[in-house]
């Protein structure tokens, strides 16, 4: 059994991450500086932009909610003057505990871990 931060982790953040890059992109961002305002590296950038990471669970954030709020994030880490990893993070674990009010992080955990059944690991029930 995975636990709720596993798939946070392996799964949540990635996608989050290549949402970010991917509207960052449309802002007219080279992918050395989105990888500087991110806080990653540059092949991981381009691995997002690929569809070589985070390839599953896209789906999930394409609800109104998340992609409102992943513009929001990336309008605020774009409009930086000087690259600054700290507000990117600040806007991923907002958007993390996003996901985890809206249930969508249950969603995602029975999806990959049907042994679930009916959990209550994140008070949800």
């Amino acid at each position: 059994m995975k636990l709720p931060q596993e798939i946070e982790l392996w799964y949540v953040i990635p996608v989050i991450r290549k949402e970010l890059v991917l509207v960052l992109k449309k802002h007219g961002l080279k992918q050395n500086d989105i990888a500087d305002r991110l806080g990653i590296t540059s092949p991981a950038v381009s691995q997002y932009v690929k569809d070589k990471r985070a390839a599953c669970c896209h789906e999930a954030f394409q609800q109104d909610l998340l992609r409102s709020e992943i513009n929001k994030s990336a309008d605020k880490i774009a409009a930086q003057k000087e690259p600054n990893p700290a507000i990117a993070m600040k806007e991923l674990n907002r958007i993390c505990q996003i996901v985890k009010k809206h249930k969508i992080l249950c969603d995602i955990h029975k999806e990959k871990d049907p042994s679930l059944g009916s959990c209550e690991a994140c008070n949800h029930g």
